[in-house]
């Protein structure tokens, strides 16, 4: 079985790599995706798909990009039939305000991948200056998953600010609850 990690970043993506980590999945490396000019990264944007399906054999687990963009999920559901898939959701603006603060800290908007997510996930050249773009289209993009999924047993909805961990998690994967607490990453200071 494959999971695919499907929640925007800064969504608790983090956490959920965490999680599963503990539950003995091995992820593909997300380096892969952020070096400098990732050949894997354009691949997909130019619609070769075959090297990140060559990677789908190698690991039991995705997130991030390219997994969580667009409606990619549609054809790795299709592809992979007995995959499962999780959607990590937030309230709209704390997850815009992450997006913000995530840019002041790393500078995203001067990366080399910026423009080419701005132009494929949000329409626009510069997404972090057009809020209200971003928040309808990552609600627009929560709501197709869940509608694409509704009726079957594929999709887990987790949202961390909410408590989620665990107890939902592990049943959805048939694994056993760890004797040890949920590993929250990158929480918010109050």
């Amino acid at each position: 079985m494959k999971i695919f990690c499907i929640g925007q970043n800064k969504t608790g993506t983090t956490t959920l790599t965490s999680a599963l980590k503990h539950l003995n999945y091995r992820f593909c490396p997300e380096k892969i995706m952020y070096d400098n000019n990732s050949k894997y990264f354009s691949d997909y944007y130019e619609g070769k798909l075959s090297k990140l399906y060559d990677l789908v054999l190698k690991y039991d687990a995705f997130e991030d990009r390219p997994w969580n963009h667009t409606d990619f999920y549609v054809k790795l559901n299709e592809k992979y039939p007995d995959s499962k898939f999780i959607l990590t959701i937030r309230d709209s603006q704390k997850w815009v305000d992450s997006c913000l603060r995530w840019n002041k800290k790393i500078g995203q908007k001067n990366r080399w991948f910026y423009k080419t997510i701005s132009q494929t996930c949000y329409g626009n050249d510069d997404f972090l200056s057009d809020i209200p773009n971003m928040i309808e289209k990552y609600e627009s993009r929560n709501n197709q998953i869940i509608e694409y999924f509704k009726g079957t047993d594929k999709l887990l909805i987790l949202n961390f600010e909410e408590g989620d961990g665990w107890e939902k998690i592990c049943p959805f994967l048939q694994k056993q609850i760890p004797n040890i607490p949920f590993p929250h990453k990158n929480q918010t200071k109050k």
